[in-house]
């Protein structure tokens, strides 16, 4: 019996932005205090992935992509995304626990990340990757010495 390999659709990304941000912020909240806590977020962008078309033309040396429109013709949505976290450490004799609740995507955004760029395919122009949604994370760490 012959062994079958796998080989997976390469994926057809195109990257670049000429503009993106990150403002970043972390506020403790009565840090002496033993109620105190902190507090924190973020909002990072930028400018939405270049999308460039193309089709898969046949001819005497094979099959070749024909690229149909520049690399500036098309862009995705431009990306804003604001996360938020929060934590309390708990002081136990020399060591501590720190709770964490972490927000991702907090006004779940639904923007496109990338569509399908082979216009003789039959998924063209379809959605291939979406920003995650809104998303919760709780984590705890343990620290001892």
């Amino acid at each position: 019996s012959a062994m079958r390999l796998y080989v997976p659709r390469p994926v057809n990304v195109m990257l670049g932005s000429s503009w993106s941000y990150n403002f970043a912020g972390l506020y403790q909240v009565m840090p002496e205090s033993p109620w105190g806590f902190n507090i924190g977020g973020s909002l990072e962008g930028r400018e939405g992935y270049a999308t460039a078309v193309y089709d898969r033309v046949g001819g005497p040396l094979g099959n070749r992509q024909v690229q149909l429109t520049g690399i500036e013709a098309f862009r995705q949505d431009d990306l804003r995304v604001v996360n938020f976290h929060l934590d309390k450490e708990f002081k136990i004799g020399e060591s501590s626990l720190v709770l964490a609740l972490d927000g991702f995507n907090m006004t779940n955004e639904d923007i496109v990340l990338q569509t399908e760029r082979r216009l003789d395919f039959g998924r063209a122009n379809q959605t291939e990757e979406l920003l995650s949604p809104r998303v919760f994370r709780l984590g705890a760490t343990f620290r001892f010495r």
